[in-house]
């Protein structure tokens, strides 16, 4: 029996519905596209402390270029999203059917660091107020009013 783990990576620009600014990539099928995923080698790591892990740092790893540092840039300037699903499959058959999934973890792309062969890109955890089977909502002006701009507030 073999186990494989295995990632999809879809990125787009916080706050854009322009589809055509959407990236999706994977990593377990070497040299193909699989369902609209195109191969890209990249590694992702991080904690996963339940099914919705919010609240936990992660990064993406990459192999390091002049082409992937351009398109890192772009994706802190524009404080890119990503979104990372973790696929298992014990057996994986030749029909190249993606596993089941473990989890999904979102994220904003807020640092980067680089070296002589990898680029790593850490993201930053969304705010997630809602738990159980109600869908994800992050706080935002139009839900809780005035949200604070410093970091000194004060409790009166």
């Amino acid at each position: 029996m073999r186990i494989s783990f295995g990632h999809r990576l879809t990125l787009s620009p916080t706050g854009s519905a322009n589809d055509n600014e959407i990236f999706r990539f994977q990593n377990y099928r070497i040299n193909q596209e699989h369902d609209g995923f195109l191969f890209l080698p990249f590694g992702f790591s991080g904690l996963c402390a339940n099914r919705s892990p919010d609240n936990i740092e992660a990064s993406l790893v990459f192999p390091n270029s002049g082409l992937s540092r351009t398109w890192a840039t772009r994706l802190l300037d524009e404080q890119w999203f990503a979104q990372v699903t973790t696929l298992f499959d014990e057996n994986i058959n030749a029909d190249l059917q993606p596993g089941q999934t473990l989890f999904t973890y979102q994220g904003i792309c807020m640092s980067a660091a680089w070296d002589e062969e990898r680029l790593s890109i850490r993201l930053g955890t969304i705010l997630d107020s809602v738990r159980g089977s109600v869908p994800n909502r992050v706080l935002s002006r139009s839900l809780v009013g005035n949200l604070p701009i410093s970091s000194g507030v004060r409790m009166s």
